[in-house]
């Protein structure tokens, strides 16, 4: 961290001014972005050679890991990788015609070793440096590059390996650290080009490890679909076209019929609500962790999320979508959509979901019985079960807890609340100033943590707020609307900008 250079003479000096300030200013080198040309994998890796089992090893950053300098942190461990929905495992990705080629699919594992060919590796080396890790089949890859993060099997995770409900009898013997360190394999790039691209031999080893995957449906089906990629009013994602013309707001529009429910546009408090700009979204998943530290939502392990128990209140869908062009990928948060007619809150024998006045769908865990009869008839499966006490036995490890939000126990069902907590602070101090909240005041853990600002958080009754502006911008639109439910999450279609139907709906 000292630079003489830039501190000072003396490191005597630089440290009393760094404790006395408080902080230290760092000025890195600007690192130039490494690029793959992926044209020059087939002149160095023939086609013809997937039969053999020969094959160009890339090793990436996750967006959790990194190069393994966030391996010591189970929140990132747990957080599926934005693409293949993969947690707690190093992956190796392929294209689907290799996988035919190899005769593998998801969770058949594979040993990877250098090719016996390659300039630094011998003979010796190539027998030793192997490593096993499970098939990952990744549409639109290239279909000569196997790809398998780096930072995962370190020291470092060997206290999470475990982690999870281990008196289920699970077997834990594979488990000694999480994923694993393919460092060696590419120890030999040349100086300059980080990461480099490497030979290796795959060979199929004929057992199989079940991939802890948050996601199994990806596809988007291409029926009813026009040119530009717009579909029809059922459709989970939507393109349209840029300079879409706005739609009449809420306020604008008549009630569709006869209902037994109250109005909420009519009502005089707020109603909170959120749009959420797939068109901007990422799917960095920086939202996910967010939400998960703020609420206190517990690590579950691998064993169960392969059970499909993970406790994320956020989750972002990935789909994919055949284009003439290749594959594009689009990202859809999915959280709770505070309902006005929800469906979980009429199934709920013991009223444990119950609407508050400013139109949230509160959760009251002391009532909840367990039934999970809300999260049957929830249709966006937002609703989580604590199937255990995760507790925190580590003195260090309570004082990450959040104070202003209940920890759960097992037994009751959870989910998204729009950071409630956050919404009554911000009430509380706007009522010791003698007024309601501004538009603005109230952030959910989510919208602060979002980069690229796709989610907006406001009162849908105020018409002033960004929130109500956007709900009538030309691109919203509403998931399920046959069903009536009348969600408080407004998603922005993505946009096409002047380009050939060819073109991919992200942009890329």
């Amino acid at each position: 961290m000292f630079d003489a250079s830039t501190d000072g003479p003396s490191f005597e000096a630089f440290w009393d001014r760094s404790l006395r300030d408080g902080w230290t200013r760092r000025s890195d080198p600007a690192v130039a972005a490494l690029h793959f040309d992926v044209s020059q994998v087939p002149s160095s890796v023939p086609a013809t050679s997937r039969a053999l089992g020969t094959l160009v090893l890339i090793g990436y950053p996750t967006v959790a890991l990194l190069d393994g300098r966030q391996a010591f942190n189970p929140w990132l461990l747990e957080l599926p990788d934005p693409v293949t929905k993969v947690t707690w495992e190093s992956g190796a990705s392929v294209s689907p015609a290799t996988a035919r080629v190899l005769g593998v699919s998801d969770g058949d594992l594979i040993r990877i070793a250098p090719a016996r060919d390659a300039e630094w590796a011998s003979k010796a080396t190539a027998d030793d440096l192997t490593v096993e890790v499970p098939i990952v089949v990744q549409p639109g890859q290239h279909d000569d590059v196997i790809a398998v993060p780096i930072g995962y099997g370190q020291r470092a995770t060997q206290r999470f390996a475990g982690i999870g409900p281990r008196w289920l009898g699970a077997d834990t013997s594979d488990r000694a650290r999480v994923g694993a360190n393919i460092a060696p394999l590419l120890a030999r790039a040349r100086p300059g080009e980080g990461v480099a691209p490497t030979p290796v031999r795959v060979t199929v080893v004929g057992r199989r490890r079940e991939l802890a995957r948050t996601q199994d449906h990806s596809w988007l089906q291409a029926s009813g679909r026009d040119a530009w990629g717009t579909e029809a009013s059922g459709a989970l994602i939507r393109f349209a076209e840029a300079g879409t013309a706005p739609r009449p707001t809420q306020s604008e529009t008549e009630p569709g019929g006869p209902d037994l429910w109250p109005d909420e546009r009519q009502q005089l408090g707020p109603r909170w609500g959120m749009a959420i700009d797939l068109d901007a979204c990422t799917g960095c998943s920086a939202c996910v962790v967010a939400c998960q530290v703020e609420n206190n939502t517990p690590v579950v392990g691998r064993d169960e999320v392969r059970r499909h128990r993970e406790m994320h209140w956020l989750r972002i869908d990935r789909y994919y979508l055949e284009r003439p062009s290749g594959v594009a990928v689009a990202h859809q948060p999915m959280t709770c959509h505070q309902c006005g007619h929800a469906p979980c809150e009429t199934v709920c024998p013991v009223l444990a979901t119950t609407r508050s006045s400013d139109g949230l769908n509160q959760q009251i865990y002391s009532r909840c019985v367990g039934t999970r009869y809300c999260m049957n008839n929830c249709p966006f499966k937002v609703r989580r079960f604590n199937w255990f006490d995760y507790a925190h036995d580590e003195r260090m490890e309570n004082l990450v807890l959040n104070p202003d939000v209940t920890v759960r126990s097992r037994g009751v069902a959870e989910k998204c609340t729009f950071c409630v907590q956050r919404i009554q602070d911000a009430r509380l101090a706007a009522r010791l100033r003698g007024e309601e909240p501004a538009d603005g005041d109230i952030v959910p853990a989510c919208a602060q943590t979002c980069a690229a600002s796709a989610i907006t958080f406001g009162d849908l009754n105020d018409p002033h707020s960004r929130v109500r502006a956007r709900t009538g911008d030309g691109r919203a639109y509403t998931l399920l609307e046959g069903l009536n439910l009348q969600p408080a999450i407004t998603y922005l279609a993505m946009q096409r900008r002047d380009r050939s139907p060819d073109d991919d709906v992200d942009g890329n």
